[in-house]
């Protein structure tokens, strides 16, 4: 039951993110990318940096950052390891999209109280520590 109920909770939040982007001719997976490297600019991003954040096999991060390359949105320097950085017009671009980080969350948690906000994510961490250990 709960299990449906996060599984649900992830499609919605993706459609909506989805639907949110499709003027923009962006993925949630993408908008997700330049949201983290907006949030991190000025720190040195790689592309391991991005399969974690984003849970992400490297394959499929590797995809998403040719996509976001070839519409000139991030930068990826490539030396010894690719160092990747969002460009000005990625930046443009998520002000003028309205999907700015912490936006999900302010949708999810609308009606909360702190308490309540503070409770549930201890039981989140709890349930993300439960996965992690197995």
């Amino acid at each position: 039951m709960i299990t449906e109920k996060i599984k649900k909770i992830f499609f919605l939040i993706k459609k909506d993110i989805n639907e949110k982007m499709k003027p923009y001719n962006l993925t949630a997976a993408q908008i997700l990318l330049l949201n983290y490297l907006d949030t991190n600019n000025g720190k040195v991003i790689i592309q391991k940096d991005i399969c974690n954040y984003l849970s992400l096999k490297h394959s499929t991060v590797i995809g998403i950052l040719k996509r976001l390359e070839a519409k000139d949105l991030i930068i990826k320097k490539t030396d010894y390891k690719s160092e990747i950085s969002i460009t000005e017009k990625g930046k443009e671009l998520i002000k003028s999209s309205g999907v700015k980080k912490g936006f999900v969350e302010k949708k999810l948690l609308k009606g909360f109280t702190k308490e309540e906000i503070e409770q549930l994510d201890s039981y989140l961490d709890r349930i993300c520590s439960n996965i992690s250990n197995e």
